[in-house]
């Protein structure tokens, strides 16, 4: 008997789109990326998952978004403190 995927083609199809326009991010922000927005971890997950500051986390993932601005055109708009 066929199985049926877990999750729709489309979705399936979307996540790699996602993930090949991630690619010219270093690893270290590339990750920080993938499991905020992807697979939806916060801030405090991650920083427990690849044993890192929360500060840290937080640094790349602002320089991640920011590099992918940078990449592909976008314009951020900064947060101020």
């Amino acid at each position: 008997m066929d199985q049926i995927p877990e999750t729709p083609f489309h979705e399936e199809y979307e996540t790699i789109e996602c993930l090949q326009a991630l690619e010219p991010l270093d690893s270290k922000y590339r990750l920080v990326v993938i499991l905020y927005y992807m697979e939806e971890f916060n801030i405090r997950e991650i920083s427990n998952i690849l044993d890192l500051p929360e500060n840290t986390v937080k640094s790349r993932l602002h320089r991640g978004r920011k590099k992918i601005a940078e990449i592909y055109g976008y314009k951020i708009k900064e947060e101020r403190a």
